[in-house]
């Protein structure tokens, strides 16, 4: 049975998830504070078998490279994201004043591929928008929607985004079935339903908007 934890990382306060099932876990946007995390982790008997990113900037891999140092475990990135990798110790230091270590180990996946953690499977599925490789990761708790969709709003185009692509995963975002817990990368948890009905962002005056 999968069970969740998150920890608010980071500068811009950064939604770093914990997938466990057993004592084998995921973490989801390594966005900074190693310590923190790596302490979660020592303190509830954890083995870190994976490192997800839903996307390239630097406040969801800020910390990326300490976990493969640590454990050898390198981030698994969509691969249209690697050149926003690559310039996330730039942005990081335009926008924060702090440098990460730009060197990051990293592989990357496609569209849909599949992730095993113990007995869990989480899905990898490409909305771009926000970034060009941005991903929404799928398990049987919910959808960790990183800057996608948040609760109430969405995740800004303007760093390396485009707005006609963000609409399109949008409209492919609410036709998702199923009440599905809301997992995103800064913020509350919310549920699809509850954006559904709310989100002004998922309407069709937005969404087919000029």
């Amino acid at each position: 049975m999968i069970k969740i934890d998150s920890i608010t990382v980071g500068m811009l306060r950064t939604n770093c998830y914990i997938l466990q099932d057993g004592r084998k876990c995921a973490i989801i946007d390594p966005g900074g504070d190693f310590g923190l995390v790596d302490k979660f982790i020592s303190a509830n008997g954890l083995e870190p078998v994976l490192v997800l990113a839903t996307h390239g900037h630097f406040d969801h891999v800020f910390c990326a490279w300490d976990f493969f140092n640590e454990y050898g475990l390198k981030l698994h990135i969509n691969s249209a994201d690697t050149k926003l990798l690559g310039d996330a110790d730039k942005m990081s230091l335009d926008l924060t004043g702090a440098g990460m270590d730009g060197n990051i180990e990293a592989t990357i996946f496609e569209d849909g591929h599949e992730f095993r953690v113990g007995g869990s499977k989480i899905q990898a599925l490409a909305f771009p928008g926000h970034t060009p490789g941005s991903t929404i990761f799928m398990s049987e708790a919910g959808l960790f929607t990183g800057d996608t969709v948040f609760k109430g709003t969405i995740g800004r185009v303007d760093f390396g985004g485009s707005i006609s692509d963000m609409r399109k995963s949008l409209d492919r975002f609410r036709k998702i079935s199923g009440n599905h817990t809301l997992f995103p990368g800064h913020g509350d948890f919310t549920t699809l339903d509850d954006e559904k009905k709310s989100n002004p962002y998922l309407s069709d005056a937005f969404i087919h908007g000029n």
